[in-house]
């Protein structure tokens, strides 16, 4: 993003405001998923014992060993039935309990992953830059600019030159009132093929952000921006960096922009 000089005239008022809607296309206030495992239902097979009763058989308990047949010599053989004392058992095998898996939610694929990180470390990296844009400062500017976008691409030199001139022209950026800074991912588009390391990032930016110069009192007077809120939508290419995904080019124009306080549906 590049901090063109303010003049007095119409021309020089648009280009504040373009100039502040280019700026806050830097910022991000919020903060990036996995499916939940099923539950199971335990149904147990219980183990279960019937006793079957038996009619117990007439006993003789005084039987002769033998006895002779009508009208023979020879003796008719006699046998002896023995007793049943008590019901017989039928035991059934135990079974393990078996668990039935209930339905699962499905689980986001690798790719839904990704863009979830993706979203994530975006958001991460612009609230930091916009950290940076309130609090401006010589020391340690280009390594602090170097954590939050990607170093020595576009993005990180362009970036560097707005915080630059902000501190020469003694100008810092601040919120209107009501202070209002917000930023929506509305969209991940990755780009190439797997190991992705590129995609494009489509947001929406909701502040009022103004730029103002302090003056020899010690006051300050407005140099750009608006008090008013301000809906911008962007889209940004991004880059995977040694430490997560990180804007790699400048934000110069947006795609829409509205007096609201939400971007419109598309």
């Amino acid at each position: 993003m590049i901090l063109r000089t303010f003049t007095s005239s119409s021309f020089a008022v648009r280009q504040r405001r373009r100039r502040v809607a280019v700026i806050t296309a830097m910022t991000v206030a919020a903060g990036a998923c996995s499916g939940d495992e099923g539950a199971v239902s335990t149904i147990p097979i219980v183990s279960t014992t019937t006793e079957v009763p038996l009619t117990d058989p007439p006993t003789t308990d005084a039987v002769p060993s033998s006895s002779t047949a009508p009208g023979t010599d020879e003796p008719t053989p006699t046998t002896a039935v023995p007793t049943t004392d008590g019901p017989t058992s039928v035991e059934s095998t135990p079974v393990n309990p078996t668990t039935v898996p209930l339905p699962t939610s499905p689980k986001p694929d690798a790719d839904e992953r990704l863009r979830a990180t993706i979203a994530r470390d975006f958001l991460r990296a612009e609230n930091a830059t916009w950290e940076i844009s309130t609090n401006l400062r010589r020391k340690n500017l280009e390594q602090r600019v170097a954590r939050v976008l990607v170093k020595d691409s576009p993005a990180y030199y362009d970036q560097l030159a707005v915080y630059l001139s902000l501190i020469d022209n003694r100008e810092r950026l601040i919120l209107g009132q009501p202070p209002t800074m917000k930023f929506i991912v509305e969209k991940v588009e990755l780009a190439g093929r797997r190991p992705y390391k590129r995609a494009t990032v489509t947001f929406c930016n909701v502040s009022n952000v103004v730029s103002v110069r302090t003056l020899p009192d010690g006051s300050a007077e407005e140099t750009g921006g608006s008090q008013d809120v301000i809906a911008a939508r962007y889209r940004v290419p991004v880059r995977l960096a040694s430490d997560g995904w990180r804007r790699y080019t400048v934000v110069d124009t947006y795609i829409e922009r509205w007096e609201a306080l939400t971007c419109p549906e598309r």
